[in-house]
């Protein structure tokens, strides 16, 4: 059934409508891709993330509506933004009371740039010249990353969180001390660094 407070659902919902939009929006031809999040408040709003193939190569870009205030949303987005290899760093479509924000840019998540590499990811992570890959995104909540050392070994798995990142350091500290790292059938990370900025 439609959503009055979300009238664009169906359409951001449709991934080679928005994959296609959000290309040429970004690089100027259609983009292919899939939809790789999505999170639904009845009522509320939308949230999306589209991993892209464009013609500048693979981009995350993530979505939110704001029914009746995009324009205003889009203001307040573009203000802060980082830019991204000659992309818009945030899109504004209007016709869906949307907008749009190309990673590492995301409207809560601060410190995505944290995933670029240099020397904070070094020390968080213990090696030197980190590298990251996104393994995993849920716009404005979380992010997880792959990090792998110059010989190309994952070295550990960095999640950014917006508001949960010491429920859940507690939370695997618990599963490790209870486990261990003996267990003949399971495998239970541990918790290697943490950082509440």
């Amino acid at each position: 059934a439609p959503d009055p407070a979300v009238p664009a659902r169906d359409a951001l919902l449709d991934a080679p409508r928005i994959t296609a939009l959000l290309g040429e929006r970004l690089t100027g031809t259609a983009a292919t891709g899939e939809r790789v999040n999505a999170k639904y408040r009845v009522g509320e709003s939308l949230r999306v993330a589209y991993r892209l193939e464009t013609s500048a190569g693979t981009q995350t870009v993530a979505g939110r509506t704001f029914p009746g205030r995009s324009a205003r949303a889009f203001r307040r987005a573009a203000d802060g933004a980082i830019p991204i290899d000659g992309m818009p760093p945030v899109l504004h479509v209007p016709e869906l009371d949307a907008v749009f924000w190309t990673f590492p840019n995301d409207r809560r998540l601060a410190r995505l740039g944290l995933l670029a590499g240099g020397p904070a990811l070094d020390r968080l992570v213990g090696g030197a010249g980190v590298r990251t890959r996104l393994v995993a995104y849920a716009p404005e909540r979380a992010a997880t990353a792959e990090c792998r050392g110059a010989d190309d070994r994952v070295l550990a798995y960095l999640k950014l969180h917006w508001d949960a990142a010491e429920r859940e350091r507690a939370r695997a500290e618990e599963a490790f001390a209870a486990v261990g790292d003996r267990h003949p059938r399971l495998r239970v990370p541990r918790v290697l660094a943490a950082s509440a900025a």
